[in-house]
Formats: structure tokens, C-alpha cells, sequence
């Protein structure tokens, strides 16, 4: 009896580990399994982690660009600003120090002018030679609030080369650099745009066009890049509290059209921080089409053109929103219809000629 007792007792032992071996090979495979699902729906991660990335920002001294540095900062990164100004260059790096207990290397800053070829050229080159580029930010920007024949032929031109050059330029140092370094580790190119490049924006003459324009540049890029394992990514936010909004609302008169045709509520506006948060979100998920708040996601759905998103579960999101969308479209049409008739007043000739 105490023999067969023994034998069942060993025959126990070896089920219970046999039971177990088969239950933990079945939870790595099940667990490899939802991995493997979730990356099919929600797209692969990019990053897990900026730790030990070298993050470059143009148009960094303030504003967004600001705010995207500090993210990096947080979440381990070497951070390069770029811009103009180098008193507001020194300010920005000061703050940032100041702010957490960054190391002095982790932040570094340059002056160029992004619309100067040479000169962003130059800037970039150095950045590489100080670390290998991981990440390009273009940010840099400006606005001259006013309808087209009312603002100088100067200022289109500052606007077209700002936003438009002043992200090729970078880019086009940029580029050289990262495919230098090999395919095996991803980078990234990320625009700093605006649902301006979504939609139209009144009272924002050309700055609407080159946000359409980088856009269209981004898409030409992801497949031009794709091969060397170098991203995309196109930031759209809406209206954020920044030096550019102030500058937009200094018009009176036309800020008052501008924020019933662009329905702008004062009592809605996004931080540079939320943005910030936002960007590094989208592109360490690998996101191409980044928005930041529920009208920018609404606007990506009928925007995005006929390449879908990296993930599954956005693709299926967005074709149930599509029909819908395009419905509310008819409406928005005769809303805007309707305020432009009701603020704007264009006089006759008569009252033209007897002025």
C-alpha cells in the first residue's frame, strides 16, 4: 500500500509539472498573441522611450517648440533648440535647466534662420557632430493675420519662406545625416502644422497654404523614407496659447470674423504643453496624421486622402465617422455661408466712386 501510495504521490508530481510547463508555454503564447493583436489594431510602437535620443527643435525658444523640447527632456532625451533670436535662445535653455535637474550637455542651442539655407544647414551639420540626430522637430513659424490683398507682398513671401522652406530646409540637412546612420534604428521627422492645413482658416491669407504644402511634403516623404526606417509625422493642433495666437487676435476687426468663421472659442484653447504631450504621444505610437482635440480628429477623417493609418482599430474608427462627417459638412458649408454674408459688407461701386 505505501508502495502504490508513493507511485501515485510521483505520478501527481509529474502531472502538476507537466500541467505547469504546458500552462506556461500556453500564457507566453497567449500573451505573444495579444501582443502580436494589439500591434495589429493599434499599430507597432515606435518608441518605447526617448532615453538617449538627440531631439532637435526648430523655432525651440518658445511656444510649442518649447514645450516639445521639455517632453523630451523629461523622458531622457538630449535636446538641440533652434532659432533666431539668441538672447531668447539663452533665456529657453536657462529655463530648462532651471525647471529640473537636467545635466548642462543635455541641452544645446543654435542660432539660424530656417528660411537661410546656409545658415539652418550649417546649424543642423553641427548638431550631428555634437550626437547622431534621432529626431527632427520642424516648428518654426509665422503669421501675418489679414486678408490676402490687404497684407504686404514682404510679408507673404516672410510667411511662404518661414513655414514652407523654413521646413524643407532642415529637412533637406536632415535627411543626408540620418540615412548615414543606418537603417537599424528608427528615426523621425516631425511638422509641426495646424488644422489650418486641414481646413480653411479665415484671415490667415497664405499661412493656411504652407500648412497644406507641409503636409503634402510629408506625404511625398514617408515613402521616400520608408526604406531607411526614417518617420513621418504631421502635428495639426487647433488653437493653442501661444505668441502666433496673440499676434493673430491683435487685428480687432478681423478677429472678430476670424473667430466666428473659424469658430474660435477664447474659453478653449489648447496649452503648448497638452500639444506637446499630444506629439510625443502620436509619434511614439509610429502615427503619421497627429490632432490634438476632437475637431482635429473629426477633420483627419475626411483629410487623410487615401493611405490609411498605421493601426486598425483608427482605420475602422474613422470609416464609421466618415459618412457622418461628410453629412455635417453640408452644414458647416451653409454656416459659413451664412456668417460671412452677415459680417462682411462689400459697398457698390456707387459708394466706392462717390468716396
Amino acid at each position: 500500500m505505501e508502495f502504490v501510495m508513493k507511485w501515485d504521490n510521483m505520478f501527481a508530481v509529474v502531472i502538476a509539472v507537466s500541467l505547469g510547463y504546458l500552462t506556461s508555454r500556453s500564457l507566453t503564447h497567449i500573451i505573444a498573441c495579444l501582443e502580436r493583436l494589439l500591434s495589429i489594431l493599434y499599430g507597432k510602437t515606435l518608441y518605447s522611450t526617448l532615453q538617449g535620443k538627440h531631439v532637435v527643435v526648430t523655432g525651440g525658444s518658445s511656444g510649442i517648440g518649447y514645450a516639445i523640447a521639455k517632453r523630451a527632456l523629461e523622458d531622457g532625451a538630449s535636446v538641440t533648440l533652434v532659432a533666431r533670436n539668441v538672447e531668447k535662445l539663452q533665456k529657453a535653455k536657462a529655463s530648462l535647466l532651471e525647471e529640473s535637474s537636467y545635466l548642462l550637455d543635455a541641452v544645446h542651442v543654435k542660432s539660424a534662420d530656417v528660411s537661410d539655407a546656409i545658415a539652418i544647414t550649417a546649424a543642423i551639420r553641427d548638431s550631428q557632430e555634437r550626437k547622431p540626430i534621432d529626431i527632427l522637430v520642424c516648428n518654426a513659424g509665422v503669421i501675418f493675420p489679414g486678408l490676402i490683398d490687404e497684407v504686404s507682398a514682404t510679408e507673404l513671401e516672410d510667411t511662404v519662406k518661414a513655414n514652407l522652406l523654413g521646413t524643407v530646409y532642415p529637412i533637406h540637412a536632415a535627411i543626408p545625416l540620418m540615412k548615414s546612420c543606418g537603417p537599424r534604428t528608427p528615426k523621425s521627422i516631425v511638422l509641426v502644422s495646424s488644422v489650418a492645413g486641414l481646413h480653411q482658416s479665415y484671415g490667415a491669407n497664405v499661412y493656411s497654404p504652407t500648412k497644406y504644402a507641409q503636409r503634402g511634403l510629408a506625404e511625398n516623404l514617408r515613402w521616400e523614407l520608408l526604406p531607411c526606417n526614417i518617420h513621418m509625422h504631421v502635428v495639426c493642433p487647433r488653437f493653442v496659447d501661444t505668441p502666433m495666437l496673440q499676434a493673430g487676435e491683435a487685428n480687432s476687426e478681423l478677429a472678430k470674423i476670424s473667430r466666428e468663421m473659424n469658430f474660435f472659442n477664447p474659453d478653449h484653447i489648447a496649452t503648448a504643453n497638452h500639444v506637446a504631450k499630444c506629439t510625443w504621444a502620436g509619434v511614439r505610437r509610429g502615427r503619421f496624421l497627429i490632432t490634438t482635440d476632437w475637431v482635429g480628429h473629426l477633420l483627419a477623417v475626411v483629410s487623410r486622402g487615401p493611405i490609411p493609418e498605421d493601426s486598425i482599430a483608427t482605420d475602422i474608427w474613422e470609416l464609421l465617422l466618415i459618412l457622418p462627417v461628410r453629412l455635417l459638412g453640408f452644414v458647416l458649408k451653409g454656416k459659413l455661408t451664412q456668417t460671412i454674408r452677415r459680417l462682411v459688407t462689400i459697398p457698390s461701386h456707387t459708394e466706392i466712386s462717390n468716396q
